[in-house]
């Protein structure tokens, strides 16, 4: 199995140029938006998700994710993960 690597490049291009970004930028609801902040966000939402997320999809394919009482138990690592995302 290969490791989960974020398409950036992707996403920046369809931010870049499907969402026209550089148009939003001087918009003043998107005030302090520029591309150098959208690229650090998305690479920091890469890490997490790289770091953090990935690892776990086997957890649930080995474990499930039961429903118990009417509750979905979810391995305790993804609560570890969540904090991270908090």
């Amino acid at each position: 199995m290969s490791e989960f690597q974020a398409p950036l490049k992707d996403m920046q291009f369809a931010l870049r140029h499907l969402g026209d970004l550089g148009a939003l930028e001087h918009l003043e609801a998107f005030d302090g938006l520029s591309e150098d902040l959208v690229q650090t966000v998305l690479e920091e939402a890469a890490r997490l998700a790289e770091q953090a997320v990935a690892p776990l999809y086997h957890l649930a394919d080995e474990r499930g994710t039961p429903l118990i009482d009417g509750q979905v138990q979810v391995p305790e690592e993804v609560h570890a993960a969540y904090q991270q995302f908090v």
